[in-house]
């Protein structure tokens, strides 16, 4: 699925440069000392940046346009960066982002924005206090108001601040959920718990009032509407033209048995699962504290296997509130609203999605109609042994063919209990894996990669070849991809090529 950013902003404050550095690996010497021309309208480029990207660069000169008949630009983005010239004046600052908050949020309810005060080099830290001063405020007034927040940077892409820039854009990558390919965005795991909660409370509800009261746009509630209704866990009735939503006795059910617990997963800090008293160097050997569970499911929601890694691993986790109604085997109903509400997986297709909030991360592959989702600890970074869980969901999918068809006509799981067992001694291993890659890692440092993203970047590329200066621009791109994804074995897999054009 391919995500649109947009970049909005006053003229000359820099949003092209941003996109040509960030996204095309442009030297900054460069850029700085050439000034590019003026956006004319937009340009929309396409960039492979970890996931596929639309990136819509805006005229400045044309930003009372945006803002005012043609704000259907801003719809369907993912993301939005608003990048306001440091030279401004706080209340020139300020009454931007007073506009642009408001405007944008509402035009796209799932966007989530951002400010870029961008060009900090050109001003002295007195004026960096006083916008800091009024942005604070301005932030306090807001969420007093409104119930709403907003992140902003200072930014330049100077060498002296290059490094805190490369900082501003990993966060927000990874609050936007663009850090991963196919990460859903938390706000989509908590628009199901919310509308789930929201009916529970008023039992019947408008389509219309759900996109107000949920704060998302018509088109996405519908979607998941059409989901649970798929599951016959809502219901919809048409009066005077208007469709009504609410809980089927199924639903309230399952509301009670899964979606409450669900929702502290994304509210809480996680207690410590195993005893503090047990040395870090032991813990980490301990499966169940990277992977809690393995489930696989089919696409109508229903479980073929669960296999937690210790005694109730999986279960103590997912059901944080001690619900004693809780169902474990519900779970895959959620997965698959999941999937299907955000398009992220094709069920003809293997595909993959990810869920990471503070307290658990959700990784799915799917195959057909079976879905394999590994439940793990936040911290353990699931691409480093992406290939062996891989491994291990076709060995089970393409030997289990037989009786995953027989399956899918009765809904019997009995045959698949017998490789419980396998399954967790295969997860053993990967986890063996992990931490012997983990030590292998361990001098590793991002702080390292972005002063050689620093020292890539002072390379003289006028005396390079068109070729060398087309890899160094590819190594840099890269290199950014590497420390947004914080991914360390992509980073040695380049580093020997980045280390030869350094010296």
């Amino acid at each position: 699925m391919v995500k649109k950013i947009v970049l909005v902003g006053s003229s000359s404050a820099g949003k092209s440069t941003l996109r040509k550095w960030f996204f095309e690996g442009e030297n900054i010497f460069k850029l700085l000392e050439n000034p590019l021309e003026p956006t004319i309208s937009y340009e929309n480029k396409s960039y492979r940046f970890i996931q596929e990207l639309y990136v819509f660069d805006l005229a400045g000169q044309e930003v009372d346009r945006w803002f005012g008949n043609q704000q259907e630009i801003f719809d369907e983005s993912e993301v939005i960066i608003n990048v306001i010239d440091a030279r401004s004046a706080p209340k020139i600052i300020t009454d931007y982002i007073t506009k642009a908050l408001p405007l944008q949020s509402s035009r796209v309810k799932d966007a989530d924005i951002f400010f870029l005060i961008h060009k900090v080099d050109l001003i002295d830290t007195f004026q960096q206090d006083k916008i800091t001063k009024a942005l604070n405020e301005l932030k306090r007034k807001i969420n007093e108001q409104e119930g709403v927040s907003f992140k902003w940077y200072f930014t330049s892409i100077k060498p002296s601040y290059l490094v805190s820039t490369i900082n501003a854009f990993a966060d927000i990558f990874k609050i936007s959920g663009l850090d991963r390919e196919a990460k859903l965005n938390i706000k989509l795991v908590r628009l199901n718990t919310e509308l789930f909660q929201t009916l529970s409370e008023k039992h019947e509800v408008s389509m219309e009032n759900l996109s107000l009261l949920l704060k998302g746009t018509y088109s996405k509630i519908q979607s998941l509407v059409t989901s649970y209704k798929d599951s016959g866990l809502l219901e919809t009735k048409e009066k005077n033209g208007v469709i009504f939503v609410s809980l089927t006795k199924r639903g309230e059910s399952y509301y009670e048995q899964v979606i409450k617990s669900i929702e502290l997963l994304f509210k809480e800090e996680l207690h410590e699962k195993i005893s503090e008293e047990v040395p870090f160097e032991e813990k980490i050997q301990i499966p169940s504290y990277w992977i809690y569970g393995i489930m696989i499911s089919d696409s109508n929601g229903r479980t073929l296997l669960i296999a937690e890694t210790s005694d109730n691993s999986l279960k103590s986790i997912l059901n944080r509130a001690n619900n004693p109604q809780f169902d474990l085997e519900l779970i895959p109903m959620f997965l698959n609203a999941m999937s299907k509400f955000a398009e992220e997986i094709n069920v003809k297709n293997l595909s993959s999605f990810q869920i990471q909030g503070g307290n658990l991360q959700m990784s799915s592959l799917s195959r057909g109609n079976i879905t394999f989702t590994v439940f793990s600890n936040p911290e353990f970074k699931i691409e480093l042994v992406q290939d062996e869980i891989t491994a291990i969901f076709d060995e089970f999918f393409n030997n289990n063919l037989k009786y995953i068809n027989e399956f899918e006509k009765s809904g019997n799981a009995t045959p698949f209990m017998e490789f419980i067992p396998e399954i967790r001694e295969k997860i053993e291993l990967v986890i063996k894996n992990y931490v012997k890659i983990l030590k292998e890692i361990s001098y590793f440092s991002f702080d390292e990669v972005k002063r050689l993203y620093d020292e890539l970047s002072h390379v003289n590329e006028d005396k390079l070849t068109l070729e060398e200066q087309l890899k160094i621009k590819s190594l840099k791109v890269k290199l950014l991809e590497t420390i947004l994804k914080e991914n360390a074995k992509e980073f040695l897999a380049i580093e020997e090529d980045i280390r030869s054009c350094i010296k």
